[in-house]
């Protein structure tokens, strides 16, 4: 750029008015350019902005301030400046240590006795205000690029409050251009200033040499003005803002709050935790109910990832992040941990959120603790399981008894009378095989049926040197035993019978899984039982727990889920049946307890049993057995057989008539009232399948 002609030196009180008024209050920086480019004067926000001195500044050319790629356009704004022209315009500032800037530059020509002597320039650094649009809300986003669009007026007036300089903006707000202002008093010009709040401000920073800043609406023109009044040598200089349309969003932005304010309240009231959180995974809202179900406060986890604060196993959330991104929505069963280190099964419903322009901006969750709802809903199926498996097993047991009986009692009594060894062994064969089959059929009633038993203090000393009489009886010497009952355990409450069956049935299955011999220990210990999901108890509680481990061929990964499914076995044909496992989760579950298992193959296997541990003292009941009675023998009497198999019909009329009864029989009810209406009194005894 040519340098121009040089100049005079503004007159010191243009100059000291330029000081006062603009340089020293203003947030922006504002300078003054001789028309050759050269500072002439700079404010100190300026010198902040670029990080200089003012002596290194002050007398140097502009360019050096003004990156590169904005150099040229910047030139032809400030010659449009020098030629008498208010520009306004976006460049690139320069600091000292090289960083750029982006500035919204406005230069207005300053003139003397009607020519051009200097530029007037205000530079608003606008990299702060682009970042503070990023972090607000999106109203107040808008607002901020509303703002930053509107220019300022600026007035000069005298101490008679003579106008003296006008901006063009200035213009536009006063609705009267430069020549009509200039050199007319503002109470001339606006008789409405004079008792309003801007004529009282304006008289009060003229007096008190003080600035001041007045807000209202300037009703003539209906709209809401913000004037600065900074005090001058020479009168005043009024900084002018229209700020109608941020009183508006201010507003709005007030009665937004007041509806947002109200819809949390609304979402702290909810019975389900409500957590919001942006495409980061960044919580933003976290409401009441999200703090009782998790253990957090609001204040606590926001700004934290919700990723990393109640999942335990982040594949699930990834999987569900995704589908919510794909398809909007997504719901399912997650596990959730607490402040406190519960897992919680929850059901979660996603949602995703658009902002106006459509574009995915945050994730709506909410989830609801389900963990006992669905205890109760798998027990339930269960239940319903077996209650189905004990109708069909029920049946089942009643057509093979009617198979069973008449075999087992033909072959009593074809024993009683045979002496040929062979054949008697045969016999026994015989009827070991049909005692099996019945056991089995027990089996099956007790696992589909349950099993109530008795209900006594078991006192587990003593239930353990049962256990232990059974080991030695029956296990390997290759395998070694080793037992711990804590002198002080719990007793236990419960059918001992039935938990003597449930610890052998572990053993018996330890013994199988250490073919080669090894390491079995039984042991005993008290629990007490606060999170009953984790335990897998009905509910907390003391309990009792009775662990088997050994050291054996472990369980395969993929079959540990089917373990206690009925039939279900690995063993080889003619070895187990797959209800020993079953009939012991039946009985454990029967007595409110529960049955856990973990296993590394190849290493051995974990088994724990609790069983509800004695609270309130309970009646004694004897376990003595009573003899057997001996089979009674018969003197004539005569006794009906009433069923509808022929077979049990012939072998029990056999079976009581080599026992000295006489028998008739009757296939059906109708058959037996005949009978006994023909033969009054004659009936000693009715043997009737009911």
């Amino acid at each position: 750029m040519a340098n121009g002609p040089p100049h005079e030196p503004l007159g010191p009180v243009v100059l000291n008015e330029l000081v006062r008024a603009l340089f020293y209050d203003s947030r922006d920086g504002v300078y003054a350019l001789n028309l050759d480019g050269t500072f002439i004067e700079v404010n100190q926000a300026l010198l902040d902005n670029l990080g200089v001195q003012r002596e290194h500044l002050v007398g140097t050319s502009f360019l050096p301030t003004i990156d590169g790629a904005s150099s040229s356009m910047v030139q032809q704004q400030f010659a449009r400046a020098v030629a008498g022209e208010t520009v306004r315009y976006v460049a690139s500032g320069l600091r000292q240590d090289g960083t750029p800037f982006q500035a919204d530059i406005t230069n207005t020509p300053l003139h003397q006795d009607g020519t051009v002597v200097a530029v007037l320039g205000m530079a608003r650094d606008i990299d702060d205000i682009e970042a503070e649009r990023v972090e607000r809300q999106s109203l107040e986003a808008l607002f901020e690029s509303t703002l930053n669009a509107v220019s300022d007026g600026l007035f000069f007036l005298d101490q008679d409050f003579v106008f003296t300089y006008v901006n063009p903006r200035g213009e536009e707000q006063a609705q009267r251009s430069r020549e009509q202002l200039v050199g007319q008093s503002l109470w001339d010009a606006f008789p409405l200033m004079q008792g309003s709040e801007f004529g009282i401000g304006y008289r009060r920073a003229m007096t008190d040499k003080v600035t001041v800043v007045v807000r209202e609406r300037y009703e003539p023109y209906d709209v809401v003005l913000e004037a600065t009044a900074y005090p001058t040598a020479s009168g005043i200089a009024v900084h002018v803002r229209d700020v109608t349309d941020e009183e508006a969003a201010l507003q709005a932005l007030a009665a937004q709050r007041a509806q947002i304010a109200a819809q949390a309240a609304l979402l702290d009231s909810a019975r389900d935790a409500i957590i919001v959180r942006d495409l980061d995974n960044t919580i933003t809202y976290w409401n009441r109910a999200a703090f009782d179900l998790y253990g957090w406060s609001a204040e606590e986890v926001l700004g934290l990832s919700v990723r990393d604060v109640i999942y335990q196993s982040t594949e699930v959330f990834d999987i569900a992040r995704a589908a919510t991104l794909a398809n909007g929505e997504w719901s399912g069963d997650v596990e959730h941990v607490t402040r406190d280190g519960r897992l919680i099964l929850t059901d979660c419903r996603w949602s995703l959120v658009r902002s106006p322009s459509g574009e995915p901006e945050a994730i709506f969750t909410f989830n609801k603790d389900v963990t006992l709802q669905r205890q109760q809903e798998e027990r339930q199926l269960r239940e319903e399981r077996l209650e189905s498996l004990g109708t069909l097993a029920g049946g089942i047991a009643h057509d093979l008894n009617n198979v069973l009986t008449p075999l087992l009692m033909s072959v009593q009594l074809l024993a009683e009378d045979e002496t040929d060894e062979a054949k008697k062994s045969t016999l026994a064969v015989i009827e070991t095989s049909a005692k099996r089959g019945a056991a089995m059929m027990r089996k099956v009633l007790e696992f589909a049926r349950g099993v109530e038993g008795r209900r006594i203090q078991v006192n587990m000393p003593r239930f353990m040197a049962d256990v232990s009489a059974f080991c030695n009886e029956t296990l390997p010497k290759s395998i070694r035993v080793s037992y711990v009952v804590p002198d002080d355990s719990w007793d236990a409450v419960g059918d001992p019978t039935q938990l003597l069956q449930v610890v052998i049935n572990l053993v018996t299955n330890a013994r199988d899984a250490m073919p080669d011999g090894g390491d079995l220990s039984i042991a005993v210990d008290n629990v007490d039982v606060t999170d009953a999901f984790a335990m897998r108890v009905p509910s907390p509680g003391h309990y009792v727990r009775v662990a088997v481990e050994d050291t054996g061929s472990g369980i395969p990964p993929e079959i540990v889920d089917r373990i206690f499914e009925p039939f279900f076995t690995t063993k080889g044909v003619g070895i187990g049946t797959g209800l020993g496992l079953a009939s012991s989760a039946s009985i454990v579950d029967s007595h409110g307890g529960a049955v856990r298992v973990s296993s590394v193959q190849g290493s051995g296997t974990r088994f724990e049993v609790l069983i509800p541990a004695l609270v309130t003292p309970l009646a004694e009941v004897g376990d003595a057995k009573l003899p057997a009675p001996a089979v009674p023998r018969g003197g004539g009497e005569l006794v009906l057989i009433v069923d509808d198999e022929i077979a049990i019909r012939q072998s029990a009329r056999v079976a009581l008539e080599s026992w000295g009864y006489r028998v008739a029989v009757a296939e059906n009810g109708q058959e037996a009232l005949d009978f006994i209406g023909q033969h009054p009194g004659a009936t000693a005894l009715l043997f009737s399948d009911m």
